[in-house]
């Protein structure tokens, strides 16, 4: 490889590790700028009627608010 060939490598390589660099800043950028949301209700689907529904909501950490449609179940959490 001449001399000529081999500077053009690097700059190419530089010029991708810049790309990257500005990609990664500016989607860092943009996370920050983002509000992250959190939620403490959730509709879940179970089979087994109400007392499952019960059951499966005491296990982890929720209480069972009854049907929101015709088959989910909200959880929302015991805080």
């Amino acid at each position: 490889m001449d001399a000529a060939a081999g500077l053009r490598r690097l700059w190419a390589m530089l010029a991708l590790l810049a790309a990257a660099a500005a990609l990664a800043a500016s989607r860092r950028a943009a996370a920050a700028a983002a509000p992250e949301v959190y939620t403490n209700t959730w509709a879940v689907r179970i089979t087994g009627g109400a007392g499952e529904a019960d059951r499966v909501a005491r296990k982890h950490g929720f209480v069972n608010h009854g049907n929101v449609a015709q088959q989910p179940v909200q959880l929302k959490a015991a805080v």
